[in-house]
């Protein structure tokens, strides 16, 4: 990505941040992964199966068997995911999305 793309990418970082610090009720919700899945435009499974074999979203452990996702980390993959075409590694420099 051009530098000023990668600018682009650490205001809208930055401004999610701010929105987050200023309703931490809404952003730093848990969600399932059903919720998660439409936030992400990903189906659950391939949630499930990036939690196993790395590459999705941050998620935390609820219980036992239970995992969820934190709308900020989500909002912020989605951020992240971002390139311009296949080969761009995007401003992680990681071609998965």
């Amino acid at each position: 990505m051009a530098d000023d793309e990668d600018d682009s990418i650490e205001r809208i970082l930055a401004e999610l941040l701010r929105a987050a610090l200023a309703h931490p009720d809404l952003y730093f919700k848990v969600v399932d992964t059903a919720t998660a899945a439409k936030i992400t435009g990903h189906a659950p499974a391939t949630l499930v199966t990036r939690r196993s074999r790395g590459g999705g979203p941050t998620f935390v452990g609820r219980g036992k068997r239970g995992k969820g996702y934190v709308m900020y980390d989500l909002l912020r993959a989605n951020i992240l995911a971002r390139r311009r075409h296949t080969a761009d590694p995007g401003p992680d420099g990681n071609l998965k999305s």
